[in-house]
C-alpha cells in the first residue's frame, strides 16, 4: 500500500481504493475514487462499512455525546461488541468517521476545480451543506463533533479544524480567482471571506433547523454569494442547483458529505 495524503491507496483494475488504518494489521476500506468520483465504501457492505454509515447518522442528527455503542449495535442489529472489535473506543469511530467524510469532500473539492467560473464553483461549494442538510434532519458531523469538544481527544479536534481550514483555503483561492479575472469583488482579504462562507453556512444550517426552514439556509447561502458579486451583478439562487447523487454509501443511499 502507498500512502496518499495520510490515507493507503490501493491501485486495482479500475480504480484506486483508500483505506485507513485502523492497527498496524488492521484497514477499513473507506472509498474508491473510479474516474474522479468516489464512492464511500461501495465495494465491500461490510460490517466496518455499515457501523460507520450508522454512526455517521447519528452524529450528524444527534450530536457526539447523544448516542452509544448500544444505540448503533441496535440499529444495526448486532452486538456492542462487534463494535467494539472495529472500533475499540469512541474517539477510534469519531476518527474514522471524519477521515471518512474528509476524503468524500476532498473529491468534491477536486471536481469543482475541473470548473471554470468561480462563481459556479462557489454556488456549488454551497450546494455540498446543502446536500448534507436535507430537509432539515442533519448537520455537519464536524460542527457537530465541535460543539462536544471538551469531550473529546485532541486527534479528533485537530481533524475538525483541519477540515474547516481546508474548506477555507479552498475558497480563498477561488475568491482571488474570481477577483483577478473581474467575476468577483470584495474588499475584504480572501481569507475574511473565506472565513464568513464557513461561519455562515455552519451556522446557516444551525438556524435554518432550529426554525425548520430549509429555505432559511438557502437564502444566507444566497446572501453569501451575492456579497462577492461585483455592483449590477443579479445572482442566481442555491435553490438552482441540484443536489449531488454521485456520492453513495454502502447501503445504496445518497451519502451525507460533512
Amino acid at each position: 500500500m502507498a500512502k496518499s495524503c495520510g490515507y493507503e491507496w490501493v491501485a486495482g483494475p479500475a480504480a484506486r481504493s483508500i483505506y485507513v488504518p485502523l492497527s498496524t494489521d488492521r484497514y477499513i476500506l473507506l472509498a474508491v475514487s473510479n474516474g474522479g468520483c468516489v464512492d464511500v465504501a461501495a465495494t465491500t457492505g461490510g460490517m466496518a462499512d455499515r457501523i460507520l454509515a450508522t454512526a455517521q447518522l447519528m452524529v450528524q442528527q444527534r450530536g457526539f455525546h447523544a448516542f452509544s455503542y448500544r444505540d448503533i449495535a441496535a440499529e444495526i442489529g448486532i452486538k456492542s461488541a462487534s463494535i467494539h472489535y472495529h472500533f475499540p473506543t469512541k474517539p477510534d469511530l469519531a476518527r474514522a468517521i471524519l477521515d471518512r467524510i474528509t476524503v468524500a469532500f476532498d473529491a468534491r473539492l477536486k471536481e469543482l476545480d475541473l470548473l471554470s467560473d468561480p462563481r459556479e464553483k462557489l454556488w456549488r461549494f454551497c450546494a455540498i451543506f446543502l446536500d448534507t442538510f436535507q430537509g432539515g434532519d442533519r448537520l455537519c458531523a464536524f460542527c457537530m463533533v465541535a460543539t462536544a469538544q471538551d469531550g473529546v481527544p485532541a486527534t479528533v479536534r485537530e481533524r475538525v479544524t483541519d477540515f474547516w481550514e481546508t474548506g477555507e483555503i479552498w475558497l480563498e483561492g477561488v475568491l482571488e480567482e474570481g477577483r483577478a479575472d473581474g467575476r468577483l469583488a470584495f474588499s475584504a482579504s480572501s481569507q475574511a471571506v473565506a472565513r464568513l462562507f464557513i461561519a455562515g453556512l455552519e451556522g446557516g444550517m444551525v438556524t435554518a433547523r432550529a426554525f425548520e426552514d430549509r429555505t432559511r439556509f438557502i437564502a444566507i447561502a444566497d446572501q453569501l454569494v451575492a456579497s462577492v458579486m461585483p455592483s449590477g451583478v443579479k445572482p442566481e439562487s442555491l435553490d438552482r442547483v441540484q443536489p449531488d447523487r454521485r456520492v453513495r454509501s454502502s447501503g445504496g443511499d445518497p451519502t451525507i458529505v460533512l
